[in-house]
């Protein structure tokens, strides 16, 4: 007789939640074709004839990238097909002065992504910038600039004394000085200098400066100040030639209502919205301020948002000041910190008839001082009473009394560098309208340096009479 088995079965029912997500499967022809395009392309002049791309890839499940070209008003043509991993690519053999827009998309055996597009970029020698032209003695010109190309063969200076202009040097690649010697010194004389990058085959455009070879009471090359019994006045030093450097009555021509008597002294004070009083002092023909500003109020009265938690810091969006550490002791030192957005706000973070400093009248002063090398130490305070030492070169010989707030970093929010560095922002924007220059004074250096920062970090302020 048979016998039949009869083996039981466990049956197991899965259940799963349904979610609605985004689908970025490059095999779906329903997909978002920008789920899985590429990102962040870059275009880089990298000689006078080509152009290197890069990308990133988002996608792992895809065959390549598909690059297309346009020239001028074209239509874009593909020219290159790479494959997957391959995130960079050199297109060769351009035109120079013609426009050139790419854009790249990522593909599968199935379907394409959306394009990443890039800027329009002219096929150029990018021009030198910040030519700067500084006499050294009665004799010689020191001459500056900015290299901002990557592939140069050297650079072309020229000369003009009120004529035509002539080459005075050719000089190799990535050289961006040159000393101008055996010059004729006196009013009579004004040099203009240009020099532009070339490569075997082109030329940039110019970048230009003018100097005057005389220098004036107020040490400023070309000024028109001079002494009258009291100091230097006139030209540029924003004082009326009859002025005396007094505190004189308010109905005479040479007042200064920023002027007040202390202790038998004349000084100049400003007062904030407020009510906050800061001292300020001539450097050259800037009158600043020598105390960071601490001021909770735009102009208008409308109050400036105060922000002590790292993450609102960090997120924020507009103007904003905060004390470092959100200890309120510091801010009677060290003033308050603000963001970039408070130093750009229209309504004005200054005391009325005042201004956060542009990024040249900074330089304006820091040249007046010696230059960038040594009017750090002129514009720090002495001692270490609030700077850590060794405090290098800090002689305060213009006034300023600058002082190491500190710095309120970007990304994280977290306070950084009390005592160690001083940051002071400007008003001017750097190579994108999310950087402003800022100015740098250390603990350990005299010089006085810039560094373009992001609007959301946090920095101190000193502001300068319009």
């Amino acid at each position: 007789m048979k016998r039949v088995y009869i083996i039981p079965t466990l049956m197991v029912l899965l259940f799963t939640t349904c979610e609605d997500r985004k689908r970025s499967n490059p095999f779906d022809p329903e997909v978002d074709l920008d789920a899985w395009a590429p990102s962040d392309l870059q275009v880089f002049i990298i000689s006078d004839s080509d152009i290197k791309l890069t990308w990133t890839q988002e996608e792992e499940r895809i065959s390549g990238f598909r690059i297309d070209r346009k020239a001028g008003s074209e239509s874009f043509t593909q020219i290159a097909q790479v494959g997957k991993d391959v995130t960079e690519y050199t297109d060769t053999g351009l035109n120079y002065g013609t426009d050139y827009t790419y854009r790249v998309k990522a593909f599968s055996d199935e379907n394409e992504s959306g394009y990443a597009m890039s800027n329009t970029t002219t096929m150029s020698i990018p021009s030198p910038s910040n030519l700067t032209a500084t006499p050294i003695d009665d004799q010689s010109i020191q001459l500056t600039w900015s290299d901002n190309c990557g592939f140069e063969s050297g650079f072309r200076l020229e000369r003009s004394d009120g004529g035509s202009y002539a080459q005075i040097a050719e000089l190799g690649a990535n050289i961006t000085e040159y000393t101008d010697i055996g010059l004729n010194y006196g009013t009579d004389y004004t040099y203009t200098y240009r020099v532009k990058a070339f490569t075997d085959d082109n030329e940039s455009d110019y970048t230009e400066t003018t100097v005057n070879f005389w220098q004036d009471c107020n040490a400023d090359w070309g000024g028109s100040a001079y002494e009258n019994e009291c100091g230097c006045v006139g030209g540029n030093t924003g004082l009326e030639e009859d002025f005396c450097y007094g505190c004189t009555d308010s109905d005479a021509d040479n007042y200064d209502p920023y002027a007040i008597i202390d202790d038998g002294s004349c000084i100049y004070t400003v007062t904030d919205i407020d009510g906050n009083v800061y001292q300020a002092v001539y450097i050259g023909d800037k009158l600043w301020m020598t105390e960071n500003l601490k001021v909770t109020h735009y102009q208008n009265g409308e109050a400036i948002s105060y922000i002590t938690n790292n993450v609102g810091w960090a997120t924020a969006t507009s103007g904003a000041y905060c004390v470092y550490d959100n200890n309120q002791t510091n801010a009677e030192t060290y003033g308050y910190l603000y963001n970039g957005y408070a130093v750009e706000d229209s309504r004005n973070i200054a005391p009325e008839g005042w201004h956060v400093p542009q990024d040249w009248e900074w330089q304006v002063s820091v040249n007046y001082l010696g230059g960038d090398l040594v009017a750090g130490g002129k514009l720090k305070e002495v001692g270490t009473e609030h700077w850590q030492s060794p405090n290098t070169g800090a002689t305060n010989e213009s006034g300023f009394t600058g002082l190491p707030g500190g710095e309120r970093w970007p990304v994280s929010g977290d306070f950084h560098s009390i005592t160690y560095i001083g940051g002071f922002w400007t008003s001017s924007t750097s190579i994108s309208e999310d950087l402003l220059w800022t100015w740098y004074l250390g603990y350990n250096y005299s010089d006085a340096y810039r560094i373009d920062s992001g609007k959301w970090s946090g920095y101190s302020v000193r502001c300068v009479k319009d």
